[in-house]
């Protein structure tokens, strides 16, 4: 189940790690847009967020190429069986 911190502005998603629930903070200013879809008692939430390659001219990209690895995500979908109301 994802939760939104209101204080804190951020979307938070729970991942798995070696058996461990984490939940990772997703700040509101990375997220492009998302949207909930839903198909009879399956709900679909997806979440787009912003990449180096996709901002448009108003937006500053920070400079990166000091880290080698970086890695971004693009999008996430989270699937909830019970409807939309336990995303």
């Amino acid at each position: 189940m994802a939760y939104y911190d209101l204080k804190c502005h951020s979307l938070l998603v729970p991942m798995i790690l070696n058996n461990n629930q984490y939940y990772v903070p997703f700040h509101l200013h990375t997220i492009k847009n998302a949207s909930l879809n839903q198909e009879k008692n399956t709900a679909y939430l997806r979440v787009n967020f912003h990449t180096p390659l996709a901002y448009g001219k108003d937006i500053v990209v920070p400079n990166l190429e000091h880290i080698k690895q970086t890695m971004f995500i693009k999008e996430l979908t989270l699937k909830s069986e019970t409807g939309g109301h336990n995303l």
